[in-house]
């Protein structure tokens, strides 16, 4: 290859970074939907598909909200919905999970093939107990995990995403940045797409049934 090929080369892979990055911490994936549809132009309402070589999942030992460890194993053999929240949030993670059931009850026999986790953000007050009641009140096969600290910042590294705490007020409380995009792992444990908010029910079943379809 030649130092003129191996530049353009270096640079087309530093250019589809920046995409990406910039599409998941937009939550909106604009950019990212526009690679995808030159890649491969399935009829999809809100899910981007993300470029082969940006697939590979990070390495995960995470926690269960039974206890049990939770790795990359447990993300093979079943599509998966992952979503990162805390159990305080206010809006966004409620709402994005009453989504996620709705589209989930709506997959018919195609639900035993999906899993829906919840990754809490917020180790320090999402105790486990807490962590399973509140992701089974919103359907009793959606998992919760979560980790200390330096594993989910590595994790969020990983894959690109943004999350902070926020300064606590004087009583203690306080708040968590995350995005609000749905991450699609497909059966090999890698990612698939990106479902960026604002997220609706029947969109996201009729993606994610055919992206099942087409894989």
């Amino acid at each position: 290859m030649t130092q003129n090929n191996a530049s353009n080369t270096s640079f087309g892979r530093r250019l589809i970074t920046a995409i990406l990055v910039a599409a998941v911490a937009l939550g909106g994936g604009y950019a990212l939907r526009e690679y995808s549809e030159r890649q491969a132009p399935l009829e999809l309402e809100n899910a981007t598909l993300y470029p082969e070589d940006f697939r590979p999942f990070p390495t995960i030992r995470l926690t269960a909200d039974d206890g049990s460890a939770f790795t990359n194993a447990h993300l093979k053999g079943r599509w998966t919905l992952l979503f990162f929240g805390f159990t305080h949030c206010p809006d966004v993670c409620p709402n994005t999970l009453a989504v996620m059931a709705d589209a989930y009850q709506q997959l018919g026999e195609r639900q035993q093939d999906v899993q829906v986790v919840f990754i809490s953000v917020d180790p320090e007050r999402d105790r486990l107990d807490k962590l399973g009641s509140y992701v089974q009140y919103f359907d009793p096969d959606f998992i919760g995990v979560t980790s200390s600290e330096d594993k989910l910042q590595q994790l969020a590294d990983g894959m690109d995403i943004f999350y902070k705490k926020q300064e606590a007020d004087e009583h203690g409380n306080y708040q968590v940045d995350h995005s609000g995009a749905v991450f699609v792992l497909n059966p090999d444990g890698r990612r698939h797409a990106l479902m960026s908010a604002p997220h609706l029910p029947q969109a996201m079943a009729s993606d994610l049934l055919t992206m099942m379809e087409a894989y």
